[in-house]
């Protein structure tokens, strides 16, 4: 077995082809594909010399029980110079500090789908208060010895110090107070926690005690959210709100038209936004990432609202209306006939015309900022697609002509109305001049898969 040497690979089902520098990325999941399979037959002797080429690309591994107990594991890990981070799913303790003693020094340390008992988190105890300043725990489930009132006072003690917590598909159904004592916070993120309303007391108490520069909630149970978004009005470290839950964007959320708000990123899914809402934003002039997916907009003429809004984000780089459900040919017109700062754009997953391919066509060639477009599952067809294309090659072909490392990074057409033999056709077409391209029929029995 030989990992692949190459910047080009095919993937068979679904047909999506990816070339360039994404190193990192690649190797990542080649060696954990090919490590997990030399878990089963118990052979590293390739996988070995694969980690001794690899592995300063190699920032992420997930660990399953049985992979943590693969006994060449210990000799690999210290080869890994470019880990990062470790996954844990279903470890058992002993398991655990075994590994963490040889590891290269990480900056995150996440725990998946198991029963934490009072025992086994009082054993991690120590362990893990000299562990990374980032801590992530995923579908664990505490039970009920945990919330004993000593294991709440370790807990408090082990994340007073972090600078980022993410709880993922954690109980906190319990009045449970989960990170009130942490002082040093700087990021949160909380998932499917089932957050009810008597926790938001508990959020602004967070807010209060901590500079925190991102705050992640996502799919709970909150019905109200303004108590903690007029606390957020007068919060001025705030760069990163991401809003997952169906509630209404109305008016000046957050304090976005504040002089002295420091948001930089506004992502939200599955929110109804309101006219008041985009007309506050305009106000904002520090915001360079806007994201809408899934959004719905319940007023007349979304449309307009939006153009209107992106002719006034000056700052703006980066945009998404992924699965928007609204037509934005007239946004992406004014895109092209005057943005000339926007880096990223995603309209994945909605209905694109053929004049908006003409269009997107038009802001390649005119804006070099852009560098990353995703427009899989738009229904765009052949001569759409191609059009496109041609207006990256004329770009990077302008570039290199000046001299400018001009070289597209990322561009996404998967799943669109085009064939396979011209999807395999125009991957290799492309490949001297993007680094990361995706391209494919559609084929209805292959699931929807988010850009990232």
């Amino acid at each position: 077995m030989e990992l692949g040497r190459e910047k080009w690979h095919w993937f068979d089902k679904p047909s999506v082809g990816m070339c360039g520098d994404s190193r990192a990325r690649f190797w990542t999941m080649t060696f954990v594909e090919e490590f997990l399979k030399h878990v089963e037959d118990r052979t590293a002797a390739d996988l070995l010399s694969a980690v001794d080429v690899y592995g300063e690309y190699i920032y992420y591994l997930p660990l399953s029980r049985s992979a943590c107990a693969f006994r060449p594991l210990k000799t690999m890990l210290p080869r890994l110079s470019g880990l990062k981070s470790i996954l844990f799913r279903n470890p058992n303790v002993e398991q655990v500090s075994d590994i963490l003693s040889v590891c290269p020094p990480l900056n995150c340390i996440a725990f998946s789908a198991f029963r934490l008992s009072k025992d086994d988190f009082m054993a991690l105890d120590t362990l893990l208060m000299t562990m990374p300043a980032c801590l992530c725990i995923t579908e664990v489930q505490f039970l009920r010895r945990f919330f004993s009132a000593d294991c709440q006072e370790s807990f408090s003690r082990l994340i007073s110090s972090r600078l980022s917590l993410s709880f993922e598909a954690c109980d906190f159904s319990n009045d449970f107070d989960f990170c009130t004592s942490a002082e040093a916070l700087q990021e949160l993120r909380l998932s499917e926690c089932d957050l009810t309303q008597k926790h938001v007391q508990h959020l602004l108490r967070v807010l209060n005690l901590n500079r925190l520069s991102l705050l992640q909630l996502f799919s709970n149970e909150i019905e109200d959210l303004s108590p903690l978004l007029e606390g957020l009005k007068h919060n001025t470290s705030l760069k990163t709100i991401l809003l997952n839950d169906t509630i209404d964007i109305k008016d000046d959320f957050a304090g976005v038209s504040r002089s002295s708000c420091a948001l930089r990123t506004l992502s939200l899914e599955h929110c109804r936004i309101h006219p008041s809402f985009l007309r506050s934003l305009c106000l904002n002039s520090s915001l360079n990432n806007l994201e809408f997916k899934s959004c719905s907009f319940p007023f007349a003429d979304p449309t307009s609202e939006l153009t209107q809004m992106m002719s006034r984000l000056s700052a703006l780089r980066q945009l998404s209306l992924a699965n928007a459900l609204i037509n934005v040919d007239q946004l992406v017109t004014m895109l092209a006939n005057g943005n000339r700062s926007l880096a990223k754009l995603n309209l994945s997953r909605n209905q694109l015309s053929e004049k908006v391919a003409s269009a997107l066509a038009i802001l390649i060639r005119k804006s070099r900022a852009l560098m990353w477009l995703d427009v899989s599952l738009t229904g765009l067809k052949e001569p759409g697609i191609t059009e496109i294309i041609t207006a990256v090659e004329e770009r990077v072909h302008y570039g290199r002509w000046e001299q400018l490392d001009a070289v597209f990074e990322y561009l996404n057409m998967n799943r669109n109305q085009l064939s396979e033999s011209t999807a395999s056709s125009l991957c290799i077409r492309m490949k001297p001049f993007v680094e990361q391209f995706f391209i494919s029929p559609y084929t209805p029995d292959v699931p929807d898969m988010e850009a990232d």
